[in-house]
């Protein structure tokens, strides 16, 4: 009976938005069966296009971003090449190739000779939302300012994004202001000191419903 049970399970099309997912299987969330198997035939595809070339495109553009350790240089953070100029299944296809290229590389260090910022936004919100990060660290005759622009926020997930100084130029003690604008036009900002110990300092941001 458990037999007959499975199989009709399989036969039955899942509802949309959902996929079969293979660990079970079972029917499951789309984009969480996709960032787990983005190879899938129904990953690739987007509704009403076999091809998806939009999701093939994004994912190539986030994988090779993925291999480009200053965000400033990313594709992505080009003027014109933001998340609001792209589709849903491009930034979909980019960011799951953004995260199976990393392999790691994007990951948190404490390399010799470097300063970390790390900021994280939660966007609380149900929608994806996008927006610009601006890191500026105390520094005479002038600060040094890195952002990112046109970072994508997704709904109801946390968006990480890590700025590296030289440790050189940011002694301990030496203090940061970290500002996030998104939407319309919503900004937060945050302050942060780089702390004796040797870890990247993490700022983090919430993004309200």
């Amino acid at each position: 009976m458990m037999k007959v049970v499975g199989v009709f399970q399989i036969m039955f099309p899942c509802d949309p938005g959902y996929i079969m997912n293979p660990d079970y299987p079972s029917c499951d969330n789309k984009d969480r069966v996709c960032q787990d198997h983005p190879d899938l035939e129904d990953c690739k595809r987007g509704d009403g296009d076999s091809s998806n070339i939009p999701y093939k495109s994004g994912y190539n553009n986030g994988c090779s971003d993925a291999k480009i350790s200053d965000p400033d240089n990313r594709y992505i953070n080009q003027p014109g090449k933001g998340p609001q100029f792209h589709t849903n299944e491009f930034m979909r296809g980019y960011n799951h190739g953004f995260e199976k290229c990393s392999n790691g590389s994007n990951l948190p260090s404490t390399s010799k000779g470097t300063f970390k910022v790390i900021v994280e936004v939660t966007n609380q919100s149900p929608r994806d939302i996008s927006g610009g990060i601006v890191v500026s660290v105390d520094h005479s005759p002038a600060n040094i300012i890195k952002s990112a622009y046109g970072v994508y926020f997704p709904g109801g997930e946390t968006e990480s994004n890590t700025f590296t100084f030289k440790s050189s130029d940011v002694p301990i003690g030496t203090e940061f202001e970290v500002n996030i604008d998104y939407g319309d036009d919503s900004n937060q900002y945050k302050f942060g000191e780089n702390s004796p110990e040797k870890r990247p300092e993490v700022i983090q941001f919430n993004i309200p419903e």
